[in-house]
């Protein structure tokens, strides 16, 4: 109960062998996130987004998040909130309270999912990390296609 990332639940389904592919799931995710990121970015700056996901890939899919190594993701929440931000711009008010119930679960959820843990043996903090990223992950993809689609735009307009 005091693991705060995937692992308990893997070890529920595959026995002792949870934690192992809970990491190996967990490095393959990095790699390609990291490898994406370079490859998307070229020569030019890689967004913050990115470091986030990287960052909560690694609490999520660690063997052993303790409760002290989750003050990294207020690092993660820091940099998915300056995303919004540079996304949103004047209209982040839009947004902000999505931000703010981010930064309430990071900062509050591994403190209290710990009364749950212990008294029921499964640490739900995990089941958060894991919609975090996925969140993030749909921030990205919709700040890609919104590039990818403004590019196209003015590439249109340009060729007329």
């Amino acid at each position: 109960w005091k693991v705060h990332g995937l692992a308990p639940w893997f070890n529920l389904v595959l026995g002792d062998d949870g934690r192992l592919a809970c990491g190996a799931i967990g490095m393959i995710a990095t790699l390609f996130v990291a490898l994406r990121a370079r490859a998307i970015a070229g020569s030019e700056t890689i967004e913050p987004i990115w470091f986030a996901i990287l960052i909560s890939l690694n609490a999520t899919f660690s063997p052993y998040t303790p409760i002290y190594d989750l003050v990294l993701l207020m690092v993660g929440a820091t940099l998915t909130a300056e995303h919004i931000v540079r996304r949103y711009g004047p209209n982040v008010s839009r947004s902000l309270a999505t931000t703010q119930f981010l930064l309430a679960i990071v900062y509050f959820g591994p403190h209290l999912s710990q009364v749950l843990a212990k008294s029921t043996g499964g640490q739900p903090f995990g089941l958060m990390l894991a919609v975090l990223c996925i969140w993030q992950v749909a921030l990205l993809l919709q700040s890609q296609r919104e590039t990818s689609s403004a590019s196209d735009q003015l590439l249109t307009s340009v060729s007329r």
